[in-house]
């Protein structure tokens, strides 16, 4: 497309009191941002065309601002069009506001979040407007089962969001129980997006060390949801099976491990942060979390999940004297030349 059309278009768009007509061009448009080459047309005016779509947003037509929203959700796959949108404060939060309510652009609205904070920078941006109460409601939202669509994005979103450390104090303030209802979701198999998200939120929450006590604790239990999507039907003996936790004993003949590689590679992963301190590595010996891997890793084929497995059972199976934090040990920058090098080496191979 030429600029000079892709121009005549926006101005319509912008100025056209054809609703008719302003519905047509944002098909085409829509069209056009579900394409590479679409999108790399769109690049050279980004900030006129999101400037216009946003304005579209405030239209009281709810099919032009169905449309725009699908145009968006397109668009914010590239940063440099995001960040035009996290600049236009009132649209971001109309979408929260159409998230919180329920409404019929909802679902839609998940989806554009979902591309937003996906990118640090406008992740950052968004936060700065997150209420604690705000992020209360998008708990409450998705948690809530009998609406009539599907939020499965707001999980996304919510892992997104927990990237950064001011929203994991919130959603881990320990006088709420936020956390903890979103726990049963990570064996929740209507969704796979939902389950990812969840367990990515999960997976953030544990980078925190100084919560691992807590999140271990009784308080929110956190080792059964991550392990319990990792094992399968595979029997014990009896005086291993009872150290493990309640809800991974003697599952069932049919028990099926979480289908999705990158999904069993985050739980793994968390699991791995929660080794980061000496009370973690002695809690989750204490619940026989080796054999869960150790079945695990007979099961699995996909080579990255392998890895992740690996270097949890060596954290596990082995102890030095003095290394309470893990994470505040120092390595000398050779050997973590060495290692990066050695694991972009092996993640790359399928």
């Amino acid at each position: 497309m030429e600029d000079s059309a892709l121009e005549e278009l926006l101005q319509i768009l912008e100025k056209s009191e054809s609703q008719i007509f302003r519905q047509h061009i944002l098909e085409n448009l829509s069209g056009l941002t579900g394409t590479r080459d679409g999108l790399n047309c769109l690049l050279k005016a980004s900030e006129k065309c999101v400037s216009v779509l946003c304005q579209l947003l405030q239209e009281e037509n709810e099919s032009l601002r169905e449309s725009v929203l699908k145009c968006l959700i397109n668009m914010t796959s590239e940063e440099l069009f995001t960040q035009h949108v996290v600049k236009d404060i009132p649209v971001t939060d109309q979408l929260f506001k159409w998230i919180i309510h329920k409404e019929k652009l909802a679902d839609l609205s998940c989806r554009v979040l979902s591309n937003i904070t996906h990118w640090k920078s406008c992740c950052e941006q968004v936060v700065l407007y997150l209420q604690k109460e705000r992020l209360e409601h998008l708990v409450d939202v998705l948690c809530d089962m009998d609406h009539h669509t599907d939020y499965h994005y707001l999980a996304s979103v919510l892992c997104n969001l927990t990237q950064l450390s001011v929203v994991r104090e919130m959603l881990m303030d320990q006088d709420l129980c936020w956390l903890q209802r979103l726990l049963p979701f990570t064996t929740y198999m209507g969704s796979r997006v939902r389950r990812a998200g969840i367990v990515g939120v999960l997976r953030n929450c544990c980078f925190d060390t100084d919560r691992h006590e807590w999140l271990l604790g009784d308080s929110v239990d956190i080792l059964p949801h991550l392990l319990l999507p990792l094992a399968g039907p595979e029997q014990f003996p009896d005086d291993e099976m009872e150290k493990l936790p309640i809800d991974l004993q003697y599952l069932s003949d049919d028990k099926e491990r979480e289908p999705e590689p990158d999904i069993r590679k985050m739980l793994i992963e968390a699991v791995t942060q929660l080794c980061a301190t000496k009370y973690g590595r002695t809690f989750l010996r204490d619940k026989q979390t080796y054999i869960i891997m150790r079945e695990l890793h007979k099961w699995e084929k996909c080579y990255p999940v392998l890895f992740a497995c690996e270097n949890l059972v060596d954290i596990l199976i082995g102890d030095d004297p003095g290394m309470e934090n893990l994470k505040n040990v120092e390595i000398p920058p050779e050997l973590t030349e060495k290692f990066e090098k050695e694991d972009k080496q092996l993640l790359n191979i399928e």
